[in-house]
Order: structure tokens, then sequence, then C-alpha cells
């Protein structure tokens, strides 16, 4: 693996010419640590699309899209041996719509910018055996509460999480739920429960269902050290030191695999 990393290195320069002729953003004079961000997810069965790359903003200035995209990074994933450059496309997304992901493989990324050079890898999750899910009632005094929940035996060491889903008759999603309650990890007799926030109560509970996210391994800490329990976005862009992400050297952000599948009750 080191052999392939420092062959990457070597290599780099090379894919400069797959990242566009677009002009660098000009430099702002504050005094701030200037860092790579990166925000990308891969999941099995698309291309690697939709990666971010961009830079820190200084603390005092407003934001301003043209000087934290970075429009001209020279940036590759390397799988299996190969090297994918990635193009950027606009507002600082790049991608290779050559590669296609596969899950339960791994894949590194390695962005240079100026002086400045990002690492990150990740692994696709497989999914683990997952049991039809239920809804579990909580009852206090004269009210009570919803929740859909259900029973996950893990595939390896990748994390859960889920939102409540309802369905039409015909199985068309009507409502869905845009946040996370908890993001769960194997438990010590090497299952879990995985339950959804409070499902509101003018929603029945003849038609629901979840959407089950699988993530790679390091999600776990960056969700609990970030305290967001957004499920689309994931914005990755804080500067903040106490944040776990998988990203290193002069990257901050996430570059992470997962995938997501929709679950019935009936």
């Amino acid at each position: 693996m080191m052999k392939k990393f420092y062959l990457l290195l070597v290599l780099l320069p090379l894919f400069i010419f797959f990242s566009g002729c677009e002009n660098s953003v000009e430099e702002e004079e504050f005094p701030f640590e200037f860092r790579l961000v990166i925000r990308g997810i891969l999941e099995p069965g698309k291309a690697a699309a939709n990666i971010y790359i961009g830079r820190t903003m200084p603390i005092s200035s407003q934001f301003s899209q043209g000087f934290a995209n970075v429009t001209d990074a020279a940036a590759v994933i390397l799988h299996n041996g190969t090297f994918f450059p990635l193009r950027h496309t606009i507002n600082g997304l790049y991608r290779n719509d050559t590669l296609i992901i596969r899950a339960g493989e791994t894949y590194q990324l390695l962005v240079q910018w100026e002086d400045k050079l990002a690492t990150a890898e990740t692994t696709i999750p497989n999914r683990g055996i997952i049991s039809k899910p239920v809804v579990k009632t909580e009852i206090n005094g004269a009210e009570s509460k919803n929740f859909v929940e259900t029973a996950v035996a893990p595939f390896a060491n990748e994390v859960y999480a889920a939102t409540w889903v309802a369905f039409s008759i015909s199985g068309a999603v009507t409502q869905e739920d845009s946040s996370i309650a908890a993001v769960m990890k194997r438990g010590d007799n090497g299952q879990m429960k995985v339950t959804t926030s409070q499902v509101p109560s003018p929603i029945g509970t003849q038609n629901l269902g979840m959407r089950m996210f699988i993530y790679d391994a390091p999600f776990y800490d960056y969700y609990y050290s970030q305290g967001s329990n957004r499920t689309s976005d994931l914005v990755f862009g804080q500067p903040q030191n106490n944040i776990k992400w998988n990203v290193q050297a002069d990257g901050i952000g996430m570059f992470i695999g997962r995938r997501d599948t929709l679950l019935r009750m009936n």
C-alpha cells in the first residue's frame, strides 16, 4: 500500500492536465489556517461524481464561492492499482464517469493544489442482514410516540442510521424524515438496533417503513464529533479541530462510502 501511495505522489503531476485550465482564485490577505476542504460520497453502482474540493475561508471574511471553490486542483482516485483523474465540472465539483463504484472495495483520494496535499481512503460498505422493520410505540401517560425500528447483523464494521418513510398503497414514497436519530455500530453481541426519529402523529402506522443508510466506519466518529443529524447535505466544511475527519494531511472533510435501501413493514 505504501508503494502505491508513493507512486501516486510521483505520478500526480501527470494528472494536472486533466484538471482543466481554470484560473486560480485570488488570494485574500487575512491571517488564517489555509486547508483544503474535501466533501465526497461514493455509492455503489454510481460514477465517482460531485466530489467537492475547496479551501477554508478567513474567519473575518464574508463567504465567497469564488474564493472558496478550487477549480484547478490535481485530483485522482486510486482503485486496484489504477489511477482515475478527476475533472472539474462546476462550482468546485469533480467527477470521473468511467469509475463505477463497487461495494466492498477500497478507494483512495489524493488532491494537490498549490503547496497543499490532502489524502483520504474509504471502503464501500456491504449490506448486513436487516430484519423487517416494525413500529415501536412508547407510552407516557396519555401520550404515545411512534418510531420505526429494526435489528441488524452487520456485514463487517460498517455503521447504520435510518429515517422513517411513509408509503402510498402503490408503494411510492409520500413522506420521509430529513434527519436521523443516531448512528449505530456493532454491539458486543455482534448486532444492533436501529431506530428512526419520532414519526409525526398525523402519519398513520399502516404504511410505514424506513430508509436505511449504511456508511463506512469512520462516519460514526465524524457524526458524533460534529453534532449534526442531517442525512443528505452532510456539510463537511467546518474547520473545528475537534471534528474527526477522515481527510488527512493538509485537508479537512469527509470522503466516505455510503449506500442506502428502502425497507417496508408490509
